[in-house]
C-alpha cells in the first residue's frame, strides 16, 4: 500500500499499523475503544437487566472501552448503571429501546459517570425516568438521573435520546 509492505491477512480485532516508513504489521489496537459488547435482549426483571447491562459496560471498560450495544425493548434498571472512560450507551432508536427505573432505583441516579471519566456517548435510546413508579416528585440524589461527576469531558447524547416521565404529578 503506498510502497509499504503489508503483511498476510490479520487475525480477528486486528488492525494495520505502521512500524515505519515502509513497514506496517498486524496488531491489536492499541488504546482504541473498539469493543462491541451486545447486551441480551430485555428479561423483563430489573435484576436481571440490570446485572447484564453494567456486565456489558465493565468488559467494554475493561478492554478500553467501546459501544454497549443494547437490543429492542423495555429493560428494567433497578440500581444506578456506572459508565466509564470511552463507553457509547448504544440503543436501537428511541422508540425502540428503554432504559426503565424501577420502583427499587428510589431516589438514585440511573446513569453515573464518576469524576475524570470521559469520551462517554448515549445515544437512540429512551431514558424513561418513572418518578411516579419510584415514590418520588424529586430529581434523584445528585441531581439528575443521568450525574455526570466533575472533571468529566466529552460526555454527549447523540441521535435519537428521550427523557420521559420526569415527576409524578
Amino acid at each position: 500500500v503506498n510502497g509499504t509492505s503489508v503483511p498476510a491477512s490479520p487475525s480477528a480485532g486486528q488492525v494495520l499499523t505502521a512500524t515505519g516508513p515502509t513497514a506496517a504489521t498486524w496488531q491489536a489496537p492499541a488504546g482504541s475503544y473498539a469493543a462491541t459488547v451486545v447486551v441480551a435482549a430485555p428479561s423483563g426483571v430489573a435484576a436481571t437487566d440490570t446485572t447484564n447491562i453494567q456486565t456489558a459496560i465493565n468488559t467494554a471498560q475493561t478492554a478500553g472501552g467501546g459501544t454497549v450495544l443494547l437490543r429492542e425493548g423495555t429493560y428494567l434498571i433497578s440500581s444506578t448503571k456506572t459508565l466509564g472512560t470511552n463507553i457509547c450507551l448504544r440503543g436501537q432508536g428511541k422508540n425502540a429501546t428503554t432504559l426503565q427505573a424501577t420502583t427499587a432505583l428510589g431516589a438514585v441516579s440511573m446513569l453515573l459517570a464518576n469524576t475524570g471519566q470521559n469520551n462517554i456517548v448515549i445515544r437512540s435510546l429512551k431514558i424513561d425516568m418513572n418518578f411516579a413508579a419510584r415514590g418520588t416528585k424529586t430529581i434523584p440524589s445528585g441531581g439528575a438521573d443521568v450525574q455526570i461527576g466533575p472533571n468529566t469531558s466529552a460526555f454527549n447524547f447523540m441521535e435519537d435520546v428521550v427523557f420521559t416521565n420526569p415527576t409524578s404529578g
